[in-house]
């Protein structure tokens, strides 16, 4: 496919596929994608297939794409099965293009295996949220909790997914997520960052700021209490201070004050360390979602985001 590195060949691989389909509109099919690459869906639930959402399985010499029934009509876990066929499918294209011989090479260690799962993943972000219908469906909504929620249920997707695929959007992005927590009974109820979520084909978390760290590590921001409640706010020059390094970034932040309990079930995978410990939440508080990017570049994707003091 080209392409400076696998990102960018299974960015091109997800483009041509969906090319297919002809006029695209949200929320994308995925049967009909099933279909493209001559596999069948099978709706059901197998216990030997565990927790899954979805699997692929040769039945008969037939390609079956397996999805679970319980899951997908079930409300609450819709848009996560939905990603989970998507990443099924991103496998798919990697066994289109790289031939039989890559399943086997993908298994060889743990770093095939989670560079295979990754691409999956971001082919699964492709799939359900084409970067151009992405864009234009941003700049018709705001950065905040009722257009974040408005723009996950057009493409079908969950929040976490949502967000990662917006920190595409814009150059050097990061969206980090605050919520006032302590992750021990010893430490104090603050604000910390639970969660960071970066471009797809990041090599690693960089100039952001660590899960669990408090808010000395970002300068700039005002008291996350003192934000309005589901508006979106121009913040100019926060710093990000890891150790002697300061990195200067523009910032589009918006608070959901109503409060809300975490649902550990739908935690990612690699906060599951957070999720064992005796995490204590002040739900009051709610969480701050900060969209960090170049300085000067959030006006192309947000242009009506007005500056705040």
């Amino acid at each position: 496919m080209g392409g400076a590195d696998a990102f960018e060949a299974m960015s091109r691989a997800c483009e041509q596929l969906l090319e297919q389909l002809g006029s695209l509109r949200p929320p994308i099919k995925l049967a009909p994608l099933a279909r493209l690459m001559g596999a069948k869906l099978d709706y059901g639930d197998r216990p030997s297939l565990g927790s899954e959402e979805a699997a692929i399985r040769f039945v008969d010499g037939e390609l079956v794409l397996w999805v679970s029934r319980s899951r997908f009509e079930n409300v609450r876990t819709r848009k996560r099965a939905r990603f989970s066929i998507a990443h099924e499918l991103g496998h798919l294209l990697m066994f289109r293009m790289l031939g039989p011989e890559f399943l086997d090479h993908s298994e060889t260690d743990a770093a095939s295996y989670a560079l295979t799962e990754r691409l999956c993943d971001f082919a699964a972000s492709q799939i359900l949220m084409p970067r151009s219908l992405l864009r234009t469906a941003t700049q018709e909504r705001t950065f905040t909790t009722s257009g974040l929620r408005s723009l996950g249920d057009l493409f079908g997707v969950s929040s976490p997914a949502l967000l990662k695929a917006i920190a595409d959007l814009v150059p050097d992005g990061a969206v980090i997520e605050l919520r006032k927590f302590r992750r021990r009974p010893a430490e104090t109820l603050s604000w910390r960052v639970w969660a960071v979520a970066t471009a797809a084909s990041a090599n690693g978390l960089g100039s952001w700021l660590p899960t669990g760290c408090t808010l000395k590590h970002l300068g700039g921001l005002r008291a996350p209490e003192s934000l309005p409640d589901d508006e979106a706010t121009l913040l100019r020059g926060l710093t990000l201070i890891r150790g002697r390094t300061r990195n200067m970034r523009d910032a589009i932040a918006t608070r959901d004050a109503r409060g809300r309990a975490l649902q550990r079930d739908f935690l990612p995978h690699d906060h599951a360390r957070l999720a064992t410990s005796a995490l204590v939440q002040d739900e009051a508080a709610g969480r701050v979602l900060l969209l960090m990017a170049a300085r000067g570049s959030l006006e192309m994707l947000w242009p009506q985001v007005e500056t705040s003091s």
